[in-house]
């Protein structure tokens, strides 16, 4: 019985759907052959992979090789690191040399911006532009509220400086051993000056606890007539008086009968151990501090309650007229700054005295000093019945329940007597 014939099988592996018969007519020979697979993903494409083995591209041109990786010239800069790099125009305290001044400022700190590409100016300034910079304390004038005891200080005027920071040299604190402002004296600090400078004929001159000269070791050349708790008064020998005659220099109030005019000291002056720059002239003697309320011509004697009666130095306190004949009354500062006077001189008569023979005193304040003399020149008007201070009061006041007087309604008031209170 024959074998049934079976149909040979290929192996899966070595099957090649490409392979053609051999009855086509492309085959050369016995073998199986191949041809290109045209956009076929199994097969090898050549122009799948962009390129070819001569060197070409797909589309003819020749193919383009990167080469090697080159290095960037782009800078970077680090903002903060203390170094100028790049594009940056300053960076932390390297500012390229500019300053406020060659940026055209005055004076002050120039900065750099936190971003480095900018100066930062608000610590510059120009003084006397009317605008407080961040550098400057003022501009000219002190605001309202700042004052020298706001500063830390007991006293004193604070001013702005010409390079609109704070000026404080008029400013005082009394017990720190250092003179200041209308300190006489701080501790063992006397500015220079002794007995015999202060007009006193010698001995030991010290401070006192309030930064005034203590004369009490001074050898002085007159007699204590009184003492409160800012002054002691001295009657000096009857003689020549020092004050000065200002009748051709001074300038005139033009106060009359009953009247009384605010003047500027020129200077700090204490009176009572509080600073005055103002004093306020009154027809009738006297001169006032830290008020202009007019003192009536009806005297008393000291210590008086006749209002006002604070801070007061009574000259010659009568019922007067300056404005009666050729009277008048001058006032004057002398002298150089820190050894300024200031003067007040009444030419005047009594009232309804004789118009053509004049009285004349005066009242001098010393700045160097603090002390205050008082000149009687000539104290006759006529025949008046208050000629040599007979109906007048001389001395001086803090309050009505502190003060002295040298003459109260007594004719001591004699030509040539002249009057010196020394601060405590």
């Amino acid at each position: 019985m024959a074998t049934a014939c079976t149909e040979d099988t290929v192996p899966s592996d070595t099957f090649d759907p490409t392979t053609t018969s051999a009855g086509d007519s492309s085959s050369t020979g016995a073998g199986p052959t191949t041809t290109p697979a045209t956009g076929s993903s199994g097969g090898m494409d050549e122009s799948s992979s962009g390129g070819s083995s001569d060197g070409s591209s797909s589309s003819g041109e020749p193919a383009t090789d990167d080469g090697p990786a080159t290095t960037s010239t782009e800078c970077i800069s680090v903002c903060g690191n203390n170094v100028i790099e790049c594009d940056e125009v300053c960076d932390l305290a390297q500012l390229a040399g500019e300053t406020c001044i060659s940026l055209g400022n005055q004076g002050g700190q120039l900065g750099c911006s936190l971003t480095c590409d900018s100066y930062n100016e608000l610590g510059c300034f120009i003084c006397g532009n009317g605008v407080v910079d961040i550098a400057e304390d003022c501009e000219s004038v002190v605001p309202d509220g700042v004052t020298c005891e706001s500063m830390g200080f007991e006293s004193g005027d604070l001013l702005c400086g010409t390079d609109c920071l704070w000026d404080t040299t008029d400013c005082a604190m009394c017990g720190d051993g250092i003179r200041q402002g209308a300190e006489s004296c701080d501790g063992v600090d006397l500015g220079g000056q002794d007995c015999a400078s202060l007009g006193l004929m010698g001995g030991t001159l010290a401070c006192s606890p309030g930064c005034g000269f203590d004369p009490s070791g001074c050898d002085i050349p007159g007699i204590p007539f009184g003492s409160d708790t800012g002054y002691t008064g001295y009657v000096l020998p009857t003689g020549m008086t020092t004050c000065d005659d200002i009748s051709g220099t001074g300038t005139p109030t033009g106060l009359t009968d009953d009247s009384n005019q605010t003047v500027a000291i020129g200077f700090t002056f204490p009176v009572y151990g509080v600073d005055q720059t103002m004093a306020n002239i009154q027809s009738n003697g006297t001169l006032r501090f830290g008020d202009n309320t007019y003192l009536s011509y009806t005297n008393s004697c000291l210590p008086t309650t006749t209002a006002p009666s604070a801070n007061t130095l009574y000259v010659f306190w009568d019922d007067l007229n300056p404005g009666l004949g050729a009277g008048e009354v001058y006032y004057q500062t002398l002298g150089m700054p820190g050894d300024q006077r200031f003067v007040v001189q009444w030419d005047t008569a009594n009232y309804s005295g004789d118009s053509a023979d004049l009285m004349r005193f005066q009242a001098v304040l010393h700045e160097g000093t603090g002390f205050i003399d008082v000149c009687y020149v000539d104290t006759i008007n006529a025949v008046n019945v208050g000629n040599n201070g007979a109906e007048a009061t001389s001395g001086i006041q803090q309050s009505s329940s502190n003060g002295f007087d040298f003459s109260c309604d007594s004719p001591d008031l004699v030509d040539g007597t002249q009057l010196l209170y020394i601060p405590l």
